[in-house]
C-alpha cells in the first residue's frame, strides 16, 4: 500500500458480518490489502457487527473500510453512519449512491 490513508490495490466487499472469515480468506487468496464492510443502511449503524468486523480485519493485518448505501431520504442519519464508522476506526467510508 502507498501512503497512509491512500487506497490502492485490491479489496474484498463484505455484506454480512457472519462472512468476515471468508472475506479475509478471499483477500489473502487474491492478494487484497483491504476489506469493505457494510457498516449501516438507511441511517442505521450496525455497531456490534461493525466493531467485530473491524477487529477481525485488523487482526488479519488487512485494512478495514466502511461502506454504506445512500438513499438520500435521511441525509443526517446517513452521515451519522459514516461518523460512527470512523469512530470505530475504519480507515475511510465509501458511499454507494
Amino acid at each position: 500500500m502507498g501512503n497512509e490513508g491512500e487506497l490502492r490495490g485490491k479489496g474484498v466487499w463484505l455484506l454480512y458480518s457472519r462472512n468476515v472469515d471468508l472475506a479475509i480468506e478471499m483477500a489473502f487468496a487474491i492478494g487484497a490489502t483491504h476489506i469493505f464492510y457494510k457498516t449501516g443502511d438507511r441511517g442505521m449503524f450496525f455497531v456490534d457487527a461493525a466493531r467485530r468486523v473491524y477487529r477481525r480485519v485488523r487482526e488479519a493485518g488487512l485494512v478495514p473500510f466502511a461502506w454504506t448505501f445512500i438513499y438520500c431520504d435521511d441525509p443526517n442519519a446517513e452521515a451519522e453512519v459514516a461518523i460512527q464508522s470512523m469512530r470505530v476506526g475504519y480507515e475511510g467510508v465509501i458511499f454507494d449512491v
